[in-house]
C-alpha cells in the first residue's frame, strides 16, 4: 500500500499493488476509484475487460439509477433503469449461438 497516513492527520491517495503493476487506486481530491490506472477519469475507471458473472435479475434500483447483469438463463447482457414513476428492463446485447 503506497499513500497511506498512518498518523492519521489526513490522508493521500491509496494505491494498491501486485508485483509492482497496477492494481486498485483511490484518488484523494475526487474519491474517483481506478482498477489497473493510477489516473482514474470518472467515478470508476477500469483500464481492461470486466468479467460479469451471470445471476438471476436483480431488484429494482433506487430513483434515477440502474443496474448492469448478465442474465443467467438467456445470457443477455441487461439493464434496469428506474426513473420517477416506474421502472423499465431492456436487453443490452442478445446472447446467439
Amino acid at each position: 500500500i503506497s499513500g497511506a497516513d498512518t498518523g492519521f492527520a489526513g490522508w493521500n491517495s491509496l494505491h494498491f499493488k501486485a508485483d509492482g503493476n497496477d492494481g486498485l487506486f483511490l484518488e484523494k481530491d475526487t474519491n474517483n476509484v481506478g482498477i489497473g490506472t493510477t489516473d482514474p477519469a470518472s467515478e470508476l475507471h477500469v483500464n481492461g475487460a470486466a468479467t460479469l458473472t451471470a445471476m438471476a435479475a436483480p431488484s429494482d434500483p433506487t430513483t434515477n439509477d440502474c443496474v448492469i447483469w448478465l442474465d443467467s438463463t438467456t445470457l443477455d447482457l441487461m439493464v434496469k433503469i428506474t426513473g420517477e414513476s416506474s421502472t423499465v428492463t431492456r436487453v443490452i446485447a442478445s446472447f446467439e449461438e
